[in-house]
């Protein structure tokens, strides 16, 4: 790994990528419309086909800016016990090979790689916990 030149720039760089996370999260729970769903599979399932759309969109914007999130914490050698505790989860690879279904082009529609990798239990509700993390994390080392 690289030796960081300026931690503060590198840590302003990820909290911009995890800014945009939450603000896709924040989209993906408008249109949801309601508690964000542990189970994948009832977004792309969903009767109301705007909301299924719209919601698989941002959920997938979502957790691809996360996995950002997630390849700048490592990066740059951030350490915190509660968020290395999740990152050594299965899920945290999940994420990463999700994440090049979201950007790279598939050419069914519901992208059965990324469904592969949404659909172990409990995978949504990590990346809500870990998202809540970085949260705290981000408010407990902000500069002052």
């Amino acid at each position: 790994m690289a030796k960081i030149k300026n931690e503060n720039e590198a840590i302003a760089s990820l909290h911009r990528y995890y800014h945009c996370s939450v603000e896709m999260k924040y989209q993906f729970a408008e249109i949801w419309k309601g508690p964000l769903p542990t189970d994948p599979s009832v977004i792309y399932s969903n009767n109301q086909i705007s909301q299924s759309i719209y919601g698989y969109m941002y959920m997938s914007l979502w957790l691809a800016f996360l996995n950002s999130v997630i390849e700048g914490w490592v990066q740059i050698g951030l350490k915190d016990p509660k968020i290395e505790s999740m990152l050594k989860q299965d899920y945290a690879e999940n994420i990463k090979i999700f994440r090049h279904s979201v950007f790279h082009y598939q050419q069914n529609y519901w992208a059965k790689m990324a469904e592969k990798h949404l659909a172990p239990e409990g995978f949504l509700g990590w990346a809500q916990d870990l998202d809540t993390e970085l949260e705290r994390w981000f408010k407990d080392n902000s500069p002052q």
